[in-house]
């Protein structure tokens, strides 16, 4: 406040003299009996006056009769006496000027926001009548809105360091006190505030992340329904990937919220929110997960993959199988390849009854080829027989089925897979196949041994 008023002192009058007409001439300046010695600078000893008689109350009016003055008359000639000051033009060397320059710099530079919180700060520090540490508060709390408004998260992020700070038990601060301190930090995360943040995040000079994400975990829990939602209402994507790292901190503390949310009508929001869930790694979102499972968008579904490899757990690995009838060709690939890591019981089983079906071989070869290399590596030779049955099968007559030729070439890179002397011999049969492509493979596939 003080640093504040000294920029405008309304009841001082000062006069500063430039030379705007070159170098001034310092020998006339100070001789004694010139016009324009000291104290007799051209100008400044009648602006002086004028000020002065302005600036005296009790001045007569218009006709000299000074009626209607509550205040005695100060008749001019008594001006005279008044003394002008010494006056004479002072130079400063270029040392000086450097000086003046590095003060007016540090001047402008200073952090007055700072200055400010330090002061609330150490009020509060030493505050402990409830009125009063209160309303010093709720000063501290308007300055929080205002700062997350502004967007300015590197001193909101103070202030919530200091709630913190002010609530750690070594503090000894009062019941009373420390309910004001918590309730404070809640405020700060209401769903008003939160919502407000949507044109600040949304700005293209916004772009301190790191700060913004340090504020953001300083928050309490109820918090996270409204990040949740403000997922949904910024399209930067360093954006919602910093809302997703907080809810990650955040969403521990209420699963249930974070949980409840996958309800949303925008996917953005339930992909963002399944990420944030696998990454969280709590079992008890798997039961949820089978409702999102079904959900119509694939990038929902593809995030609900990668959150479900993350989890080990045999709940998890169940889920993965029943995307591998996905209407999605690269849904099904990806949870083949996840659910190939983890040894499970009912992968195996699982597999040969997808690939009996008639269906399993209108699918691209590539993803066929998949399969069949899983169940070359989780299998031995209970499924030799299988295999050869796929890779020696003919086609009607003279008439070339693709289809029984692509299970042919799957049918080798499972027995290459598997690699024992059963499955080495089957291949050596293949080698003698009507087709060229299929002779060609068992070849190829022996020549590794």
């Amino acid at each position: 406040v003080t640093l504040l008023w000294e920029k405008s002192f309304t009841h001082i009058r000062y006069l500063v003299a430039e030379d705007n007409q070159g170098q001034p001439r310092l020998d006339q300046i100070n001789a004694p009996n010139t016009p324009t010695a000291a104290g007799n600078l051209p100008g400044v000893g009648d602006q002086i006056r004028t000020m002065v008689e302005q600036e005296t109350p009790g001045q007569p009016d218009s006709n000299g009769s000074g009626e209607g003055s509550e205040s005695p008359v100060m008749p001019l000639p008594e001006l005279a006496h008044i003394e002008i000051p010494n006056l004479s033009v002072f130079q400063l060397n270029e040392e000086e000027i450097e000086h003046i320059k590095q003060e007016v710099h540090r001047e402008e530079e200073s952090d007055l926001i700072q200055k400010l919180q330090e002061i609330l700060f150490d009020i509060l520090r030493i505050e402990r009548e409830p009125v009063l540490f209160g309303e010093v508060v709720g000063i501290l709390d308007n300055v929080l809105n205002t700062l997350m408004i502004r967007g300015d998260f590197f001193h909101a992020r103070r202030i919530l360091e200091f709630y913190w700070e002010m609530t750690d038990p070594l503090k000894g601060l009062p019941a009373a006190l420390l309910d004001r301190m918590t309730g404070a930090i809640q405020k700060a995360g209401d769903e008003g505030r939160i919502r407000s943040l949507e044109s600040v995040l949304n700005n293209e000079s916004f772009n301190d992340i790191e700060n913004f994400f340090s504020f953001l975990v300083l928050l309490e829990k109820n918090v996270v329904g409204p990040l949740a939602d403000l997922l949904g209402h910024t399209s930067k994507m360093r954006i919602r990937r910093t809302l997703c790292d907080a809810l990650i901190e955040l969403g521990k503390m209420d699963l249930d919220t974070v949980i409840a949310k996958l309800s949303s009508e925008n996917w953005h929001v339930v992909r963002n929110l399944v990420y944030v869930l696998g990454k969280i790694g709590d079992p008890r979102v798997l039961d949820v997960f089978h409702r999102v499972a079904r959900h119509r968008e694939v990038k929902v579904r593809k995030e609900l993959i990668s959150a479900l490899d993350a989890l080990d757990h045999p709940k998890a690995a169940a889920l993965l199988l029943e995307f591998l009838e996905d209407p999605d060709s690269g849904i099904r690939i990806s949870a083949l390849k996840s659910i190939s890591k983890r040894n499970y019981k009912d992968t195996h089983d699982a597999l040969r009854k997808i690939i009996a079906k008639k269906e399993f071989e209108g699918r691209d070869l590539y993803e066929k080829k998949e399969f069949f290399d899983v169940i070359g590596r989780i299998s031995g030779n209970d499924v030799i027989p299988e295999m050869r049955r796929l890779l020696l099968q003919k086609g009607f007559l003279w008439i070339r089925n693709l289809r029984q030729e692509e299970m042919g070439l799957c049918a080798v890179v499972a027995l290459q897979r598997i690699g024992t002397p059963e499955a080495l011999d089957v291949l050596k049969e293949g080698q003698k196949h009507s087709s060229k492509s299929i002779r060609e493979a068992c070849a190829k596939a022996l020549d590794l041994f």
